[in-house]
This record gives structure tokens, C-alpha cells and sequence, in this order.
């Protein structure tokens, strides 16, 4: 997640204060809502990043609410994916990013219906490759 201006990174000081507004100060964060869902957030003047251990719909809403309040920027990792919050955020997307590669997200259901298929098969993915080092390990 960043805030974007014109196809590029720009930092502004209404991202900092969202995240100091969420109790987001550290440069890692975690959050655990009562659904049982598990983030990490690392942060940085540029952006942040989530890293989604349990993707719940409570995570979704923290993503959300960020994105909204800093107007921030979504993209995914794996399939590629820009979200935005608002269409008028369109016009801070890189030149050239291809029109089906970009999703609105009016609200933390609809964030959380667009990332979950991408977190099911990342989730896929890691669970596979745990289980095959540990087989690699027995005797």
C-alpha cells in the first residue's frame, strides 16, 4: 500500500498521520482482531506492507480503513492486482497499467472478497512447501 501521486510514490504527512491515528508507530506492527485473524504491517515513509499470516475480514477492515483515511494505494503481490478506494485514484496509477489489472473497493467486504483468492493460493503455495521441507528432513 502507498500513497501515489501522478504513477509515483509519494510520501505525505496525512499517511503518517493515519498511521499514527491507528496506533500503527513502529515500523512493524501486529494486528490480531478478535476473528482470529494475524498481520504483520511494516512500514516506512514510502508505503507499508501487510503481510497476511490470517486473512479475516477484521484484517480487510484495518486495510481499509488505512487505505481510505491515507488514500492509499493497494497492490497485490503474486497476481497482479491495483485497488483503489475511490476511482479518482486512478489517475495516480504508473502509465501503462493495464485497465483489467485494477479493482474499486468501496468497502472492507469488497477489499476482502478481491484479496482472498490471491491469500487462498499463497496460502496453498506456503503450506505446500513447508510440507514438502519437512518430508525432506525425515529420515
Amino acid at each position: 500500500m502507498a500513497p501515489m501521486v501522478g504513477g509515483e510514490v509519494a510520501p505525505s504527512s496525512a499517511y503518517r498521520q493515519a498511521l499514527t491515528r491507528r496506533g500503527y508507530v513502529s515500523e512493524v506492527n501486529f494486528l490480531e482482531p478478535e476473528d482470529g485473524g494475524l498481520a504483520e504491517l511494516f512500514v516506512n515513509d514510502e508505503g507499508c506492507v501487510f503481510d497476511l499470516k490470517i486473512f479475516t475480514p477484521d484484517i480487510a477492515s484495518a486495510m481499509f480503513e488505512l487505505a481510505v483515511d491515507a488514500r492509499l494505494v493497494i497492490y497485490t503481490c503474486g497476481t497482479p492486482l491495483w485497488v483503489l478506494t475511490s476511482e479518482e485514484q486512478r489517475q495516480d496509477l504508473p502509465a501503462g497499467t493495464d485497465p483489467d489489472d485494477v479493482a474499486i473497493s468501496d468497502s472492507a467486504s469488497r477489499l476482502f472478497e478481491l484479496l482472498s483468492p490471491g491469500y487462498d493460493e499463497m496460502a496453498a503455495w506456503r503450506a505446500r512447501v513447508i510440507s514438502e521441507a519437512s518430508e525432506a528432513r525425515s529420515p
